[in-house]
């Protein structure tokens, strides 16, 4: 929905400039901390690159259709980028949570390796490495936390307009479905294709490769979980080691808990495409009760 975008850019998008802008100092201080990783980046990176190569090409073929259907080209460029901003604010969306996402498997490597420092050190850890890790884990923490604040704030300023893209995405894939079996006596297989399943297809993938990001984001709360039952063989003589790794484990049971309640009305992947599926079904089945009463 292009004008629900528009004003959604009007009134929130000094907001998630401040969103980025925040994130950027969280990125800069991190990386004094963190060595590269090629796997966490790999990992990531797997779900970025479609994403660009997705929204490159409904962009694409949006310059094609209006090439094609307008002829005034000043006209044709306002109308083009109008229809646009809606994907153009997805990517936003998307990048922002991508590095999210791989700022929270960063701090996950970083805990592994001091569970490994702690496990080693055992039973010859000094007061002073003690208060050292305790302090490494609250850092930890509060890092997790600001994280968790900006993917709150993103979600707040974006969930309204994801919830009416997709609603509205859901509705034009019906009728492109309803259209391409009305017109499947007229039209070639291969108009249909480019007419049809060119505009469907591209949308489709981009709900799956922003929900797969989405998942793969609250995946590293269950890695973290998995790190700090590592942590709880510490023994209780380290009394403040210890009570640091139950804080941190009660904490991110509780973000865990709020994590879930990310995206409106709490709708995950299989109820949007359980949904997109019931309305292509009622679409070919009254495309042929169309056809069989003609």
């Amino acid at each position: 929905p292009p004008l629900c975008t528009f004003g959604q850019i009007c009134l929130r998008d000094s907001k998630l400039v401040e969103i980025k802008q925040r994130l950027q100092s969280l990125e800069m201080e991190c990386r004094t901390k963190f060595m590269h990783c090629k796997a966490i980046e790999r990992n990531v990176d797997r779900l970025y690159y479609p994403k660009m190569l997705i929204t490159a090409f409904m962009y694409l073929m949006l310059v094609y259709w209006n090439a094609v259907m307008q002829e005034l080209w000043y006209l044709s460029l306002f109308y083009m980028n109008i229809i646009f901003l809606s994907a153009l604010w997805m990517f936003q969306y998307f990048q922002v949570i991508a590095k999210i996402c791989r700022l929270f498997y960063y701090l996950n490597k970083h805990l592994q390796q001091l569970a490994h420092n702690i496990t080693v050190s055992g039973y010859e850890m000094d007061p002073n490495t003690e208060h050292g890790y305790c302090l490494e884990m609250f850092w930890l923490r509060r890092k997790h936390f600001e994280l968790c604040c900006l993917w709150q704030e993103l979600d707040t300023i974006s969930k309204w307009l994801i919830l009416l893209k997709r609603l509205v995405s859901s509705i034009s894939i019906g009728m492109h479905i309803y259209m391409a079996s009305m017109e499947s006596r007229f039209y070639s297989t291969n108009e249909l294709f480019l007419f049809d399943v060119s505009d469907i297809l591209p949308e489709l993938l981009d709900f799956y490769v922003v929900d797969c990001l989405c998942d793969l984001t609250q995946q590293t709360f269950v890695d973290l979980e998995l790190t700090l039952k590592d942590l709880q063989v510490v023994d209780r003589k380290w009394r403040m080691l210890y009570l640091e790794c139950d804080v941190f484990s009660l904490y991110l049971c509780y973000r865990k808990l709020i994590s879930k309640r990310f995206g409106l009305l709490n709708m995950g992947r299989s109820t949007w495409f359980a949904m997109i599926s019931a309305i292509a079904t009622c679409a070919i089945v009254l495309s042929q009760a169309h056809l069989s009463a003609e």
